[in-house]
């Protein structure tokens, strides 16, 4: 990745106590359909898909690391 390249990602406040696993299990939960309903955030018709349209892409990736993580634990 080039320098400027990054990911920027806003929590809520009340997330700022959770360790990085719980942080993991929650913006990329095991369950695929608590997935998709994150995922749905991302999808064409948001203002975050206009802003970025490789969001999908970007949480696909993360969420199949992370499911890849689980598996190891």
């Amino acid at each position: 990745m080039a320098p400027e390249d990054f990911i920027r990602l806003e929590m809520p406040p009340e997330c700022r106590h959770l360790s990085v696993s719980q942080l993991l299990d929650r913006a990329f939960p095991a369950s695929p359909d608590e997935r998709q309903v994150i995922a749905a955030q991302f999808g064409p018709g948001t203002s975050n898909y206009r802003d970025n349209p490789d969001l999908p892409d970007i949480y696909a990736v993360f969420a199949a690391v992370c499911e890849e993580w689980r598996d190891w634990r």
